[in-house]
């Protein structure tokens, strides 16, 4: 692992592998590790055995597991969990996380929230397809919005040294105890801050990179903080593109993703685009590899009625999810929207220009692609 110590690893990640546990994640594609599904494919293997039965339960279910059930390494390896409130132990002797579960991406462990419609230490496919493009970097990298640290703890593997920008202090504390897990605790530096506040006067980065809250959400609707991306989706990377030039080294690149709004295939955001690069004179790349209807009997706007009524309490049903998709349906085009988009964005220093190149054809039964471009025939 470059820029990793192996020996300055937290002693729960080696005991972690002993115990066989990143073998089984590891048999999953990384899209559908989640709990969910390592236990349906744990359900139907032979040969687990009693204590990874006890590890998959304690790490990956959420469940409480009785010391005696752990060996040593693994009780005494949480001890950095426990302080720090993330794991607890009861009268009856149970260890229990603090609605974590654990999950292993490309060599590296990530402790992050319980997948709910409103979890706020957050890792999802987003964050696998934006790790999925990030460069080798042996210079100094940025992660904004940077939650559980997988962003900015995939870059510094990859030989960066990495300053991670959060506003909420347990997605931090949680993020330190990721980098103690891979042994990169020396090439990660935590800091409190809203977005670009984080930066020291004068101090500039080879990578700026954030994994924003992108989702577009009406303002009229109540929707999980770390995914509302205001209605066009984009509200904290106008933030953050508004000044990222003033980070960036001369050869430096700036890095995120994102859902927003589009009419007929045309991105609503192309204008204001264009102004960014004008002022902060900046050539920027956008690639579109998905495309959404915003029609209330399409998955779009299904999905997000389903999200929003989980998130506010509510059962989703036909009858509740049906009216509010019509409620998103008209606030999308009294946006004059009729179409998500999924987008990668790069920029970097150069002629201020904006490209977009579109891999998502016209939508079949109201979608076409998401993160990664649909390929007809596979």
């Amino acid at each position: 692992m470059e820029g990793a110590d192996a020996s300055a690893r937290l002693p729960l990640a080696l005991a972690l592998e002993e115990s066989g546990l990143d073998v089984i994640l590891d048999s999953l594609p990384a899209a559908v590790r989640n709990p969910h599904n390592v236990r349906l494919a744990c359900g139907q293997s032979e040969g687990l055995g009693a204590l990874a039965s006890s590890i998959l339960r304690l790490f990956v279910y959420g469940d409480s597991v009785a010391i005696s059930d752990l060996p040593s390494q693994i009780s005494e390896g949480l001890t950095p969990l426990v302080k720090s409130g993330f794991c607890t132990t009861n009268l009856d002797g149970r260890f229990q996380l603090s609605n974590l579960t654990v999950t292993r991406v490309q060599g590296l462990w990530y402790f992050y929230q319980f997948p709910t419609p409103e979890m706020t230490l957050y890792f999802g496919d987003d964050t696998l397809s934006l790790i999925n493009r990030l460069p080798s970097c042996v210079g100094a990298a940025l992660d904004l919005c940077s939650g559980p640290g997988a962003i900015g703890l995939t870059l510094a593997q990859r030989g960066a040294i990495v300053t991670a920008g959060e506003i909420n202090p347990i997605a931090l504390e949680l993020s330190t105890i990721n980098a103690a897990m891979n042994g990169l605790s020396e090439v990660y530096r935590p800091r409190l801050g809203n977005l670009l506040d984080v930066v020291e006067p004068n101090e500039l980065f080879d990578v700026v990179a954030w994994n924003p809250p992108l989702v577009p959400v009406p303002p009229n609707l109540s929707y999980p903080f770390v995914g509302d991306g205001g209605l066009d989706g984009m509200t904290v990377t106008w933030r953050v593109l508004s000044q990222v030039g003033d980070v960036l080294t001369d050869r430096g690149r700036a890095q995120t993703l994102g859902v927003t709004l589009a009419s007929d295939g045309r991105m609503l955001a192309l204008h204001k685009l264009e102004e960014v690069a004008r002022k902060q004179k900046l050539s920027i790349h956008v690639t579109v590899t998905g495309r959404w209807t915003t029609k209330a009997a399409h998955p779009w706007c299904q999905m997000l009625a389903r999200t929003i009524l989980g998130a506010n309490g509510e059962m989703p049903s036909s009858a509740n999810c049906s009216a509010l998709s019509e409620v998103l349906e008209s606030s999308y085009s009294d946006a004059k929207a009729n179409e998500v988009i999924y987008y990668y964005l790069r920029a970097c220093h150069g002629k201020p220009t904006v490209r977009i190149v579109d891999f998502a054809p016209m939508p079949v039964n109201g979608l076409s692609g998401g993160w990664y471009a649909p390929l007809e025939g596979v």
